[in-house]
Order: structure tokens, then C-alpha cells, then sequence
């Protein structure tokens, strides 16, 4: 998620990358311009890449979160074209939910995604067939089937749960196909 070559990744045959990760933005300090630069090595590559966007508590509690995450968007897909989009996906991951065990709602997560889409919606770039929202921030066997099974969330970035593999597979089939 960061200290890789687009390069390195397709020698050893790695299908996607993530960019813009809460722990890349925190620990490494990689801001909004960093982020952009590289999902224009990743459009640039033709690699695909999920793009993590997402507020910290401070900034929900402060009813901030929605501009906040636009804001990180519009900056990260500044470069981005309409022939680029077929790499993109969208995953919202609330800092605050994720390994504090403080748990986003499900109604927390479509208001994100929502608002998103509908901003995305209006760049000249867009295409609702193209593009995939997720979301990631504690998924859990818990709230999967709820997460997995609206209109709105595409699909999920899952952390700790993928260590454990009765609660990964328990994720999987919480899908109604």
C-alpha cells in the first residue's frame, strides 16, 4: 500500500493495490496530493486500485465527516479520465471504526456512500456501471449480511475479520446473490 513499484506488483502477478489506506494517511503522513500522484501512477499503469477514503471521530462528531470525505475525493481523483475509471474503487473506511471497536451503523455507511456517489455523479468522468463503493471499518460476521445486502455498498474491505477464517467465511456467506 505504499513502499511497492506499480512495476513490482505486476512482476509478481498482484491484481489491485490499495491507495489512500487510514493507516498510510496517519502513520506515514501521505496527504491528499501524495494520494492523487499515486492514482495517477496507478491510472497511468492501467492498475487497478481501491481508493480508501474516511473521517476521523473527531471530525464526525463534529458533523464534518461528509465534507471531509468529498474533499479527499475530489482531491484524489483530480487526474483521474472516464478511460481510467474502469480501475477505480471507492471504499469508505471510517477511521473511527476501525480496530477501536466503536462500530459504524449501517445507516452511517450508506449516508457516506450516498453522498459520495451523488458527488461523484456529477464529474464528467462518471459512470455508475463503472464504479464500486465498499466499505471498510470493523466488518464483522455481525454486520455483513446488512452491509452486503443494501443498494448502496457494493461490497466490503475487511481487516481483522480476514485473520480469522470461521468469521471470514461466515462474511462470505452472509452474500445473498
Amino acid at each position: 500500500t505504499g513502499e511497492i513499484s506499480i512495476e513490482q506488483l505486476q512482476n509478481i502477478d498482484v491484481q489491485s493495490t490499495l491507495i489512500g489506506h487510514s493507516e498510510r494517511r496517519q502513520i506515514f503522513a501521505e496527504d491528499n496530493n501524495v494520494i492523487a500522484q499515486k492514482v495517477q501512477a496507478c491510472a497511468q499503469g492501467s492498475f487497478p486500485f481501491i481508493l480508501c477514503c474516511g473521517e476521523a471521530l473527531q471530525t464526525r462528531e463534529l458533523g464534518e465527516h461528509l465534507p471531509f470525505v468529498l474533499a479527499q475525493l475530489s482531491d484524489n481523483l483530480s487526474q483521474l479520465s472516464a478511460a481510467q475509471l474502469h480501475l477505480l474503487v471507492v471504499a469508505y473506511e471510517p477511521i473511527w471504526a476501525i480496530g477501536t471497536g466503536k462500530v459504524a451503523s449501517v445507516e452511517n455507511a450508506i449516508e457516506v456512500i450516498s453522498s459520495v456517489k451523488q458527488e461523484i455523479s456529477t464529474k464528467p468522468f462518471y459512470d455508475e456501471e463503472k464504479i464500486r463503493f465498499i466499505y471498510g471499518g470493523s466488518v464483522s460476521p455481525t454486520n455483513a449480511s446488512e452491509l452486503l445486502n443494501t443498494k448502496i455498498i457494493d461490497g466490503v474491505l475487511v481487516g481483522g475479520a480476514s485473520l480469522d477464517v470461521d468469521k471470514f467465511v461466515q462474511i462470505i456467506k452472509s452474500v445473498k446473490l
